[in-house]
C-alpha cells in the first residue's frame, strides 16, 4: 500500500474511531458531522469525502465484519472431526474477537438487529458442519438443538466481550463445546450429595 493510500486508510480509520467512540455514548440518530470531526480532528469536507453521514460510517464498520465472516466461510469445509471442528470455532472466536469494541455493541439490545442475525448464522453454519461430521447425533430435532445452541453462544459471547473476563478464547470454546455436546447440569444419583455449581467469572 502505496503513502497516499495509507494516509487515506488512516483517516477513514480515525473517523470510524471517532464515530464508534460516540456510537456507543448514545443513539445513532443524535450523532452529528461535527460531533466526529471534531472528535477526529478534521473538518467536515474531510468526512464528506469518505462519508456521507453518521449511518453510512455504521454500516462500513459491519461491512469489515461481514467481509471477515465471509472470507472464513470461503475457506471453511467439512472438518474430519470434533478436534478440527472444535479448533476451527475457537480460530473463528479469536478472529471476531479483535473487533471486540464493535461486536460488544453490535450484539446488544442497542446494536443492529439484522447484524446480530446474521451473526447468528455465522455460527449456525459451523455448528451445523460438526453435526454433519457424522460423530454426533441430535436428541432433540435438530433445528430446536441448533436455536439453542446458537442462541447461547451468542449470549456467552456477548457477556465475554462486555466483560472482559480472564477467560481466553480457548476456555471459552471448550466451555461452549462441553455445555452443548455433553450437557450443564445433571441429577445426583440417588442417596447422593449434589456438587456445588459454580461461576465463572
Amino acid at each position: 500500500m502505496g503513502t497516499y493510500a495509507e494516509a487515506r486508510e488512516k483517516t477513514r480509520n480515525n473517523l470510524v474511531n471517532a464515530f464508534w467512540d460516540l456510537y456507543c455514548e448514545k443513539d445513532i440518530n443524535k450523532i452529528t458531522i461535527k460531533e466526529i470531526t471534531d472528535r477526529a480532528g478534521y473538518n467536515r469536507a474531510t468526512f464528506y469525502i469518505y462519508f456521507k453521514n453518521a449511518q453510512q460510517v455504521l454500516d462500513y464498520v459491519e461491512e469489515q465484519l461481514y467481509s471477515q465472516m465471509a472470507l472464513y466461510h470461503a475457506d471453511m469445509q467439512k472438518p474430519k472431526n470434533k478436534e478440527e471442528a472444535e479448533r476451527r470455532l475457537s480460530e473463528s472466536i479469536a478472529q471476531l474477537d479483535e473487533n471486540r469494541r464493535f461486536l460488544c455493541v453490535l450484539l446488544s439490545e442497542r446494536g443492529d438487529p439484522k447484524f446480530a442475525s446474521d451473526f447468528r448464522e455465522h455460527f449456525r453454519s459451523q455448528i451445523s458442519r460438526i453435526v454433519e461430521t457424522g460423530d454426533l447425533e441430535a436428541t432433540v430435532p435438530l433445528d430446536f438443538a441448533l436455536d439453542f445452541i446458537i442462541g447461547g453462544i451468542v449470549n456467552c459471547l456477548q457477556r465475554w466481550y462486555e466483560t472482559q473476563p480472564e477467560t481466553s478464547s480457548l476456555q471459552l470454546i471448550q466451555n461452549i463445546f462441553a455445555a452443548a455436546f455433553r450437557g450443564m447440569f445433571r441429577f445426583p444419583k440417588q442417596g447422593s450429595a449434589p456438587e456445588k455449581a459454580t461461576f465463572c467469572r
